[in-house]
């Protein structure tokens, strides 16, 4: 009969434990489905902001030929004419960024390395949140100078 050593509590701490409460389990297990689910959050935002970006960009580009022959006597002011520009430019720029998030691309992993999988799961997340942050901060640049357009439609009219 061999007798284990006993452990050194000063190289091997032990804090009491006890069952976690159900509240705690479920907390527990919503954080868990939360990392799995990212990446569907994530290009759910994407394709929301796709549909605003072309829902405003087929608006604006149907008003712009819809015009009459000369513009309307607001659109003569340079702010308006820039904050327009930069406000369409930024719905473009918006919309690839948000397309880059929801398209599909090869990832090579090795299957049975989990710290592989993992790694590789960490940098689609990470690409996929920065494409969407880009997306997101753009368009909302874009309405803040579509909202500057229609304020200053609203003042010179």
């Amino acid at each position: 009969m061999s007798k284990e050593p006993a452990l050194n509590p000063d190289l091997y701490p032990t804090l009491p434990t006890a069952k976690p409460s159900a509240q705690e389990d479920a907390l527990a297990r919503w954080f868990a489905t939360q990392r799995t689910q990212s990446i569907d959050n994530l290009e759910g935002a994407a394709r929301q902001i796709i549909t605003l970006c072309t829902t405003l960009l087929t608006v604006l580009l149907g008003l712009a030929a819809l015009t009459a022959e000369t513009l309307p006597s607001y659109m003569s002011a340079a702010l308006i004419r820039w904050l327009s520009m930069v406000g369409v430019l930024a719905l473009f720029v918006a919309l690839g960024s948000a397309l880059l998030v929801v398209l599909p691309g090869a990832t090579w992993v090795k299957l049975n390395d989990p710290a592989d999988l993992a790694a590789a799961y960490d940098k689609l997340l990470a690409y996929k949140n920065t494409g969407l942050t880009i997306a997101v901060v753009v368009f909302g640049t874009a309405m803040l100078c579509l909202t500057g357009v229609i304020l200053g439609a609203l003042w010179m009219v």
